[in-house]
């Protein structure tokens, strides 16, 4: 395997997840303790997920690049095995609390469609327990190989907390496996020519062992009701808003619903009916009861919450909002946080 170390190129002029750099940040620390890796570029800003939500993104493409030079594949490819240890951020709860590695699969599409990636990954998922995932550029300039392989390993990691394992990642012949050690296995480069853009992810099916897929976090909001309250909603509707509330970014359709009830679609549909409701209002009222919940906490930005509540765009987070409270998602976060019009509110957009 070619050893050749990688070449700097032009960066974007662009910005990145300041909770993302931050977990990447922790596990480099980490691994540079317990080896003889310098993993982490000296004379870093301070960075506060909780203070600012965006970071220039040449910065985290420094921080990657770095660590790729010193580390190799592997710590880069590691970071996605410590997710259960990082702060609580909505987009990070809302992708493990994924039923299922389809599920998962639409959430990760959703997210880079609303925020706009120039880089997405393709995800074929036509064979079982398996994901041909192919990375590629919106933009002029393609992903890095550092970015890739954080990606991939961000992926095994969600598997993971879903109880996917074990989880292996093949780069064309190369296989890696994604083990608690990994990161401290003899360092490997890829040849110049490899991007490592393409990579398969394969696991085995979950065990039947009851299992929580949602990290342990910190600093997570309360689970207290917000509007509508429990219990508004009678009988099977009620059922149904329970529900919705286990994972609100999932894009529920009424034949899921009905089979996790154990229900027909359309005895189901005639439920909402006779109570007064359609599908689409249920969950409409789901997402805005959890946005609600979130709005009432002060470091997450609004379009992280509009992603982590079901929603394709802002714009559509916006609409559905104003219409079940009358107000904004901004006029909502000052009132719940007793705020005046000339204090500054957390970030309102989030990075890519």
């Amino acid at each position: 395997m070619a050893q050749n170390r990688p070449s700097q190129k032009t960066v974007e002029t662009d910005f990145a997840s300041s909770a993302l750099l931050q977990l990447v940040l922790h596990v480099l620390h980490t691994l540079s303790e317990r080896s003889e890796q310098s993993l982490i570029l000296a004379d870093l800003p301070p960075l506060d997920a909780f203070k600012e939500g965006r970071v220039p993104k040449d910065l985290k493409k420094k921080v990657l690049d770095h660590a790729y030079q010193q580390g190799g594949a592997l710590p880069l490819l590691a970071i996605g095995q410590f997710l259960d240890q990082c702060a609580f951020t909505p987009i990070i709860h809302a992708l493990a609390k994924s039923a299922d590695s389809s599920v998962l699969a639409a959430k990760w599409i959703r997210l880079e469609a609303y925020y706009h990636s120039h880089h997405r990954v393709a995800i074929d998922q036509s064979q079982p327990q398996r994901w041909l995932c192919t990375r590629s550029s919106k933009g002029p300039l393609a992903p890095s190989r550092p970015e890739n392989l954080l990606i991939c390993g961000l992926m095994a990691g969600f598997l993971t907390l879903l109880g996917q394992t074990p989880c292996h990642a093949n780069f064309g012949p190369m296989r890696i496996s994604f083990t608690a050690d990994m990161a401290y296995q003899p360092p490997f480069w890829f040849p110049d020519h490899d991007h490592a853009a393409s990579w398969t992810l394969q696991w085995r099916p979950r065990s039947a062992q009851p299992h929580s897929p949602s990290p342990r976090v910190t600093n997570a909001p309360s689970e207290s009701a917000s509007p509508p309250p429990k219990g508004s909603f009678s009988g099977n509707v009620q059922k149904l808003m329970d529900l919705f509330s286990q994972d609100h970014a999932r894009l529920w359709t009424v034949a899921d619903a009905a089979s996790h009830l154990s229900r027909s679609p359309r005895s189901l549909q005639r439920d909402m009916q006779a109570a007064g409701h359609s599908f689409t209002s249920l969950v409409r009222a789901s997402r805005v009861q959890e946005a609600c919940r979130l709005l009432s906490q002060p470091h997450f930005s609004l379009a992280d919450i509009g992603y982590c509540c079901g929603y394709a765009d802002q714009a559509h987070f916006q609409r559905d909002f104003v219409r079940l409270t009358n107000m904004t998602p901004a006029q909502f976060r000052r009132d719940a946080l007793f705020l005046s019009p000339s204090d500054p509110l957390p970030p309102q957009s989030s990075p890519q």
